[in-house]
């Protein structure tokens, strides 16, 4: 046998096993050094929405199933959470919750002051965002609680839940809105809330003024005339820095209110 053969023989046979030793190093070190995870956060994390928004503080819905098993975070931090996902990870966390307090949330304009209600004091130029506007101090409306109507609303939102209409007032599509309150923490004039997906009467203005300071802004700006709260058979309403507050524990959606409102204020909405 020529000695080339033989170094190629011997060469392969080396190769072989030094293949066969590291196959076995790495099957022993794979096991020792396995990262074993706990089941239960595969679980909760399937029960959670999945939009991996953020609006929670952590990076993911993943992220935020890690940290409700080791006890770094409640369930109630999950604005999107369902009643019934809520009491299946209470019962996987081994903990009780009031499942009552989870229900779908969605964004809720309450400001009715488009182009056609609101009075325009002034024309601005070159300014592009309600929180430019605020730092200028630069609004074209005369109510100093309406939406400024930049977007910065429809800008944050990581659905495209949110446009705005011809009429300059923000849009919110409650099939693609899941409540993340990215919307609420970014408007400067505490327009947009979060409320719960139910047929709901609200009020639609968040002007603390009253009468004839919020007649002479706004068509639709709530004038604190008491009506509502005269007419409601079942006291529901109350008023609350003089804007009505309805207590929907309360509210029959009876519609009266909606009727007597002279400004139209009150609306139903989340109708389905």
């Amino acid at each position: 046998m020529s000695p080339f053969i033989v170094t190629v023989l011997w060469s392969s046979v080396i190769l072989l096993v030094i293949g066969i030793v590291f196959g076995v190093m790495l099957g022993y070190f794979s096991k020792i050094l396995a990262v074993h995870e706990d089941p239960r956060i595969v679980k909760i994390a399937e029960l959670l929405p999945g939009a991996n928004c953020g609006a929670c503080g952590f990076t993911g819905c993943a992220n935020l199933a890690e940290n409700l098993v080791t006890g770094k975070a409640s369930i109630e931090k999950c604005k999107q959470t369902s009643n019934g996902a809520a009491s299946e990870i209470a019962t996987i966390l081994g903990i009780e919750i009031d499942s009552s307090n989870f229900s779908k949330k969605v964004a809720v304009i309450r400001c009715q002051g488009n182009l056609d209600n609101a009075t325009q004091q002034v024309y601005v130029k070159d300014v592009s965002s309600c929180k430019l506007a605020t730092t200028l101090k630069i609004f074209n409306k005369a109510c100093l609680y309406s939406c400024i109507g930049y977007g910065d609303c429809v800008d944050i939102c990581p659905f495209e839940a949110i446009t705005m209409d011809k009429k300059g007032l923000p849009v919110v599509n409650h099939s693609l809105c899941t409540g993340c309150g990215m919307c609420v923490d970014i408007c400067p004039r505490n327009v947009i809330v979060l409320a719960p997906l139910e047929k709901q009467v609200m009020a639609l203005c968040v002007n603390q003024k009253k009468g004839k300071e919020v007649k002479d802004v706004c068509k639709a700006g709530c004038t604190t005339c008491m009506l509502c709260v005269k007419k409601c058979p079942k006291n529901a309403i109350r008023i609350e820095n003089n804007l009505p507050v309805m207590d929907r524990n309360l509210c029959d959606l009876c519609g009266i209110c909606v009727e007597v409102c002279p400004m139209k204020t009150i609306r139903l909405i989340n109708e389905k």
